[in-house]
This record gives structure tokens, sequence and C-alpha cells, in this order.
């Protein structure tokens, strides 16, 4: 099903994505509850710009949910944080699209009992239209990471796929469009 939104309605979703961007900087994030082996990306789209957050559980990127406790574990969240910092080789658009990431910020958050990776981009894009499909490489980087619920809103709509281990490429032009 295709569903279209008004213009003020992506606007709300662009503002309650990037504000809960700036409430991570502002103050602590709580880590919500999560399923091993399961991430989860967001996308919001806007005209040309599309903002994306990713959540992934520590076990599914480094194999621990804990703060890092040695030199091994404390190497492990640096390379992947290094990894995440360039989140658009992981998720990639189509060159068509001609996207430029920006923004780009991974943290590796931890409570009591669990941990987990939080990841924020924004992708501008000349020609938004052409990024109906995102090229996805995050199992082969991540290899104990068995799924991506993602859900995406755009100038087209809305969509929301499980993309599972070994899906390369996911159709998103459901939601992203000029």
């Amino acid at each position: 099903m295709k569903l279209n939104f008004k213009t003020p309605i992506l606007a709300l979703a662009l503002a309650v994505q990037t504000l809960g961007v700036i409430s991570v900087e502002a103050s602590e994030r709580v880590l919500d509850a999560h399923e091993h082996g399961v991430s989860k990306l967001k996308l919001a789209q806007e005209s040309n710009t599309i903002i994306f957050e990713l959540e992934a559980p520590g076990n599914d990127i480094v194999g621990f949910e804990h703060a890092a406790e040695n030199d091994d574990q404390k190497s492990a969240v640096n390379e992947a944080l290094s990894q995440l910092q360039k989140p658009e080789l992981i998720f990639v658009l189509p060159a068509d699209a001609k996207c430029t990431a920006s923004n780009q910020k991974a943290e590796f958050e931890t409570e009591e009992d669990h941990a987990g990776f939080h990841v924020t981009w924004t992708m501008t894009c000349e020609r938004p239209a052409q990024a109906n499909a995102i090229t996805v490489r995050f199992f082969e980087i991540f290899e104990r990471a068995e799924e991506v619920e993602l859900e995406a809103i755009g100038n087209s709509g809305q969509v929301a796929i499980e993309v599972e281990k070994g899906q390369a490429k996911v159709d998103i032009s459901q939601a992203i469009g000029e």
C-alpha cells in the first residue's frame, strides 16, 4: 500500500527525528530494550535531505553488551565506532542520487546490564528520487547481526521492511522520492 503524506507531516517527522538526536546531546539517552541480532534503522526524508538513525545491540557489533572491560574490548568498540562514522559505506545509496553524507555521529552507550550503538547521519542528495534503494553491507561488516528493521518516511510515503542477513539490496522507493 502506498501512502502519501503532505509536507507538514513530513516536516513533523523530520523534526521529531532531529529533536531525538538533539536530546541525545542535551541529556543522557536511555537505551531501549532490544532483541539480539536485530538492529533498527529509521529514515526521514524532507526534500533532498534524508536523516538516518541506527540503533544496534552491542552484541551484534562487538560481541558483548556492557562497558568495555579490557584493552581488547576497548579496541573492538573503537574499531566499530570508526566504521560507524562512515555509515554511508554501510548503507549505500545509489550513485545516481549524488548524495553526500554529513553530521555523522556514532556512540557506544552503556547501562548497567546492556549496551548498544547509536548512529545518526544526514544525506543530502542532488537527485533524491534516485535514492530509491539501499545496498546493505551491514551484515558483511558486522557478522553477528541477523536483521535490520527499516522504517522510512519520505516524499513518496512510508515503508517498513525487515531486512534479513544475506539480503544485499532493499527497495525504499515507496518512501523516498522527489
